[in-house]
């Protein structure tokens, strides 16, 4: 199961439940607002097509530490762009069976590195090494190589044992573990004798520039974090009905005879190229419109911070969930006509926003930004780096646009986030700054 980032804030839904967490987490999976107290009952109510991930049954959430790169010159951190990320799930009934997630399980793993009894392996693999070609190559993080890699993979494996009672506990791992050799097939402790899925996750980082690198707590440990978003039932007729060849984490092992994929059909046969780019545009074609944490959760900034990243649990500031922030639906069309979408509204608001389509839809509900509708929602703030889908301009461009006529097209255009130009720029006088 491949996925891409939904954001990063600095929030963690396990560990810290009614504030801001100590340090940026990177999100993946449902394409929802990563509050503090997030829900099962949130999660599986997302809908089918919002997900960055390819897998619809999958409506969970992994997080891990947002990676950055340093320099030291400057004092500045520079948020990593993850080019993909992977959810492999392996298991095996041959000698007992795998229990599904329940409902409401969550847990953390790799925090303390492999001990005695945890085995979470984690491991950054550089791929097409070079020298790091970097002003200053120097780095104080042994985790994170300092040569240039053509594509660093960076992995880790969850628990694979249950203790068959607890869906959390109260450091968030105790209630898993590891088998007794950390290999998957090893036996489970018998503190812990129900086996689960083991969760091998991946993260990619394309043209690795080596140097110094490091995670947001400012270690050099890989840990991540898993709220099952499945179904219980749906699940374990999965593990139940499919078998995969080998107990390694396999990239043509799909079962897509029981889940159902978005970018399908897929490819399982032994020749099959995964290095394909066509794969992870097919990835990027099925993303949902992300939600912008920094103007919904926190106004921290995240992609480039100078001297010191946010730190500091129940410090800084976490708006409040009460009131819903308007959002334009980026795949509305007015009476299914595909040029007529909340960019149209926008253009003519005062005459296509009194429109109702033929379902008995208004325009103003639909396109509450362009028609300027606050009945039921409040405008959200303007984001940062906004690009059109086409056209060479950005926001602030659009401000020297002389034309009225050209500045509102402008306005109008879908960026490559799913946001339109009023919804991001403060320039098109929509979104608040």
């Amino acid at each position: 199961m491949d996925f891409l980032p939904s954001g990063h804030v600095r929030t963690d839904p396990i560990i810290s439940q009614t504030c801001l967490s100590d340090h940026v987490h990177t999100f993946y999976g449902a394409n929802i607002l990563p509050y503090p107290d997030i829900t099962y009952e949130e999660l599986i109510a997302v809908a089918d097509d919002e997900n960055t991930g390819n897998v619809v049954e999958n409506k969970s959430l992994y997080w891990h530490p947002t990676v950055y790169k340093y320099d030291r010159n400057s004092k500045t951190y520079t948020r990593d762009v993850i080019g993909q990320s992977s959810s492999y799930y392996i298991w095996s009934n041959e000698d007992e069976p795998t229990k599904a997630f329940p409902n409401g399980f969550r847990m953390i793993a790799g925090t303390k590195g492999n001990t005695d009894t945890e085995f979470p392996n984690a491991n950054a693999e550089c791929v097409g090494q070079s020298s790091c070609e970097r002003d200053d190559c120097y780095t104080e993080n042994d985790f994170f190589p300092k040569q240039a890699c053509a594509e660093l993979e960076v992995s880790m494996f969850f628990p694979g044992c249950w203790d068959g009672v607890n869906l959390d506990s109260e450091d968030h791992m105790s209630h898993v573990a590891y088998t007794e050799d950390g290999e998957v097939e090893g036996d489970c402790p018998s503190t812990h004798p129900v086996r689960i899925p083991v969760i091998s996750f991946f993260f990619r980082i394309f043209d690795y520039d080596g140097g110094w690198h490091t995670f947001s707590d400012g270690s050099s440990t890989y840990h991540s974090d898993y709220v099952s978003g499945w179904d219980e039932d749906f699940l374990q007729s999965v593990l139940d009905d499919c078998e995969n060849d080998s107990l390694a984490a396999m990239p043509n092992g799909f079962c897509d005879d029981f889940i159902t994929y978005h970018d399908g059909p897929k490819c399982s046969d032994d020749d099959c190229d995964f290095t394909d780019p066509n794969l992870l545009k097919k990835l990027k074609k099925i993303q949902p419109k992300k939600k912008s944490f920094k103007t919904l959760i926190s106004p921290e900034e995240t992609s480039t911070v100078q001297d010191d990243l946010p730190r500091g649990t129940c410090t800084g500031t976490l708006f409040s969930r009460d009131e819903e922030s308007c959002d334009d639906d980026s795949k509305y069309k007015f009476n299914g006509r595909k040029k007529n979408n909340c960019g149209w509204a926008y253009k003519k608001n005062k005459k296509h926003c009194k429109k109702v389509d033929k379902s008995g839809e208004k325009v103003k509900n639909k396109c509450p930004i362009a028609c300027k509708n606050e009945e039921n929602c409040t405008i959200p703030k303007c984001v940062e780096n906004w690009e059109p889908k086409k056209g060479d301009f950005n926001c602030a461009s659009i401000s020297e646009m002389e034309e009225q006529k050209k500045r509102i097209k402008a306005c109008a255009t879908i960026g490559t986030n799913k946001l339109f130009g009023y919804e991001a720029c403060e320039e098109c006088g929509r979104c608040s700054s």
